[in-house]
């Protein structure tokens, strides 16, 4: 699936194409919110939730590689590197 066609789809469909495409590649956020990252074929989508009202609050599909800056502080290089070495 390309970028194009998910952005076409209805919002049901993005959710089904999430559970069966998607694979969760980061989360971060607070206690009230929390946005989760998901790889899905060539590019990403960030569904926001704000669990003090259980709602969804954003899907944002995206493939510009600049917008993964708020997840990459959580990768732990220094562990990659080792596990690379080995």
């Amino acid at each position: 699936m390309k970028l194009y066609e998910f952005n076409q789809l209805e919002k049901d469909a993005r959710f089904h194409a999430l559970w069966e495409r998607g694979v969760v590649v980061g989360e971060r956020g607070g206690v009230d919110c929390r946005f989760h990252l998901y790889q899905v074929d060539g590019f990403y989508v960030e569904l926001g939730y704000n669990y003090v009202v259980n709602r969804l609050i954003s899907i944002t599909p995206f493939d510009n590689i600049d917008m993964l800056n708020p997840y990459l502080v959580q990768i732990d290089v220094k562990t990659f590197i080792e596990q690379i070495q080995k």
